[in-house]
């Protein structure tokens, strides 16, 4: 099984685990590939994959871009073309977690400048380029206990809430729709 690791070193980096589906075991993981980004951003923070592995997405603190990939075969990294990007500088400049919405018609942004999630519709689903700003979250900072650098962001499925969490407050925090 393929899982992306994680994003480092301006690297995507995939894991090949054991034949048990969802079995997280990392000591045992081998790398089969990886994706250098660093030509597209130095400082890359987060990564999202489209349900079915034919894109992938990244956000990064450098740049203040979101850049959009094509994956030749599903999951592997090894196979990605960058296709698209798109300034969120305008909103956040400095982009920590990325997220969308099932039907890839929506994506969130969020970061530790604005301390806020940003909202944008797409045009075209799964397409960055298509993406048109919409709206701003209340501050992640605001109310009970301060997050002052959020970190990433998931949103429930039915799309009621979302979740962050960051690296000063040192909770996850739940905000509803």
């Amino acid at each position: 099984m393929r899982v992306v690791e994680s994003v480092s070193n301006s690297r995507v980096v995939a894991v090949n685990l054991d034949s048990q589906p969802w079995r997280a075991n990392l000591v045992t993981g081998t790398i089969f590939g990886n994706l250098d980004v660093n030509s597209q951003d130095t400082a890359m923070t987060d990564c999202f994959f489209k349900p079915d592995g034919t894109k992938m997405y990244t956000i990064g603190d450098g740049n203040n871009r979101v850049y959009e990939y094509t994956l030749a075969t599903a999951w592997d990294v090894t196979t990605a073309s960058n296709v698209a990007a798109i300034s969120v500088s305008s909103q956040e400049t400095s982009g920590t977690g990325l997220f969308f919405k099932p039907d890839g018609t929506k994506m969130f942004i969020i970061g530790t400048n604005q301390d806020r999630v940003f909202e944008y519709t797409l045009g075209t689903a799964w397409r960055v380029n298509t993406a048109s700003n919409v709206a701003a979250s209340v501050q992640t900072s605001s109310g009970g206990t301060s997050e002052t650098n959020p970190q990433t962001l998931f949103f429930k499925p039915d799309g009621t809430s979302y979740y962050i969490i960051g690296t000063v407050a040192d909770r996850v925090k739940r905000y509803d729709m």
